[in-house]
């Protein structure tokens, strides 16, 4: 889909339904896609004002916040927000897994991962057990999967 297009696709969209934060979680995650972290932003920030309880929009904002614009602290409020309303173990999950990606991609921002050494991996040679969750708009219809492993 041409740029044109797709920049219509989203007016339409915004005209149909201004008041949906589903419809600005989607705009979100379309820029996002495109690299227009500040039109995502913008439109997760839409989305959660229209519905204070939209854990997946505070979630994308906190992608967004994390990777590429490295602003931890606000990040950290969003991922703060959603577990506050976070209601089944799959979206604590999504929050708390989310909360430790963080606070890992910050150490290594801050230049604590030690000789510069990007292959080694958090918490190692300790078992390790973690969720990865393909979220989509809503959380009922996320496909979960939990693996567990050992390091040696």
């Amino acid at each position: 889909m041409g740029c044109a297009r797709r920049q219509c696709v989203r007016q339409r969209a915004l005209e149909i339904d201004p008041q949906s934060p589903e419809v600005h979680n989607l705009l979100g995650y379309t820029a996002q896609l495109s690299g227009e972290t500040d039109e995502a932003l913008e439109h997760y920030r839409q989305a959660i004002s229209l519905d204070e309880t939209y854990l997946e929009a505070m979630l994308n904002a906190a992608e967004v916040l994390m990777h590429p614009l490295e602003d931890w602290n606000e990040a950290l409020k969003f991922v703060d927000d959603a577990l506050e309303y976070a209601e089944t173990p799959e979206e604590v999950a999504d929050c708390v897994l989310l909360k430790v990606t963080l606070f890992w991609a910050k150490g290594r921002s801050d230049g604590q991962a030690r000789d510069g050494d990007d292959s080694r991996r958090p918490f190692e040679g300790r078992t390790t057990c973690f969720s990865s969750a393909a979220r989509t708009t809503s959380s009922a219809t996320s496909t979960r999967r939990r693996r567990c492993s050992r390091r040696p």
